[in-house]
């Protein structure tokens, strides 16, 4: 199938389940985008500069970035968050006091001594931009930095089994429109090289 169906991602923040509800460390993160481990200057290279902050920096959210999904039926289909969307889901995270709502590869396995020290939206028009390594990362994407106290989650970082951010959490869809693959393939490619 050379076309696939392509939905927006929303919240209802009348309902309490509705958004985030927790930041994943994970392997493969779906925003594609490994994250930065760094001290006070980061690198174009995703690599740890200093293990003595044990900061982790990277995109929770991407603006506009197509993501392939497939149901466990066998459904392909792509999911895009808009900024518009991201900003309302960044802001309920954070109403909610969900700053270290944390876990491994989705699952159950909390982390504790890992905290969130740093939430922000990347916006041109206000001169805040993505970390050094993102050049291309859309306006309006979360870029997120966690403290990890932990020595387990931080030897888990540094063997590079966690590699980035991945969100989890309650989402309504609405249909957009069909593309083709290709072409949301190049549009996935171009944000995040």
């Amino acid at each position: 199938m050379d076309k696939l169906p392509v939905y927006k991602l929303v919240i209802d923040d009348s309902k309490e389940e509705s958004g985030v509800s927790a930041i994943a460390f994970v392997t493969q993160p779906a925003v594609m985008l490994d994250w930065q481990a760094f001290n006070e200057q980061p690198k174009q290279q995703f690599a740890i500069v200093s293990e003595e902050k044990r900061l982790v920096s990277g995109a929770a959210m991407v603006a506009d970035l197509p993501i392939y999904r497939r149901s466990p039926s066998g459904d392909e289909y792509y999911v895009i968050f808009d900024k518009q969307t991201i900003e309302q889901i960044r802001n309920k995270f954070s109403r909610l006091n969900l700053f270290n709502s944390t876990n491994e590869q989705h699952t159950n396995i909390t982390m504790d001594g890992v905290y969130m020290v740093e939430s922000y939206l990347t916006d041109e028009a206000r001169g805040v931009k993505a970390p050094n390594g993102y050049p291309n990362i859309t306006d309006g994407s979360w870029i997120t930095t966690y403290k990890i106290d932990n020595p387990t989650v931080w030897e888990k970082v540094k063997s590079g089994e966690f590699r980035g951010f991945s969100i989890e959490g309650y989402f309504d869809q609405v249909l957009l429109d069909e593309k083709p693959m290709s072409e949301l393939d190049k549009i996935a490619e171009d944000i995040v090289r």
